[in-house]
């Protein structure tokens, strides 16, 4: 008893003192350990997210944390599902767009994760990462040429990009570019190598 009385006291000494509600603390203090755990240990992140939801629901940046959390596990749906709530949040982030995306991939919903993609593009023209994964969502699909153009862009946007320079010579090789392909392949050997050496 003694205890719960010092906890209100407390609470009410804090939201006196910085004249914020003492939930908001509380709410930044879950969301704060969630964005610490998330790396090393996803569930309990999103343990730290969920509480921070129920106190706050409109939470945007919370869904899309969890929702990283969950692609980490492989819960693609429930990571579908929070990028989805952060969105209609937040609809104007392009990240949340792209992560729904890279989620969407992972269940092999091609069309939807380009149209995703081709959001996040629209919201920030320059997302050098948007466009790779188009490319790759494009070239499940078999549609190489346009696959190829979002590798470029990618490249002109990013050009230390080994992985686009990679995947755009697979989609040259199936156009039978085989030239081009080498050119590219050699370029994602230079970049792996360069990448590498500068990490020893």
């Amino acid at each position: 008893m003694k205890n719960t009385i010092y906890l209100i006291i407390t609470l009410f000494s804090i939201s006196n003192c910085y004249g914020q509600p003492a939930t908001d603390y509380i709410i930044m203090d879950y969301y704060d350990n969630g964005n610490l755990k998330s790396g090393q240990d996803p569930i309990g992140a999103i343990a730290d997210y969920s509480k921070t939801i129920a106190l706050q629901p409109n939470f945007a940046d919370a869904y899309s944390n969890r929702g990283f959390c969950k692609r980490q596990l492989k819960d693609y749906k429930g990571a579908i599902a929070d990028y989805s709530i952060a969105i209609k949040f937040r609809p104007n982030t392009a990240d949340a767009y792209n992560n729904r995306g890279i989620s969407k991939d992972e269940i092999k919903d091609y069309r939807g994760a380009i149209a995703d993609y081709s959001k996040a593009i629209a919201l920030q023209p320059n997302f050098a990462d948007a466009y790779y994964y188009r490319g790759n969502s494009k070239l499940q699909l078999k549609d190489f040429i346009g696959a190829i153009a979002d590798y470029s862009k990618a490249i002109e946007l990013k050009p230390d990009n080994a992985d686009a320079y990679y995947n755009r010579g697979n989609s040259k090789i199936l156009l039978k570019d085989y030239n081009g392909a080498i050119t590219d392949y050699s370029k994602a050997i230079e970049l792996i190598f360069y990448i590498n050496y500068n990490l020893r």
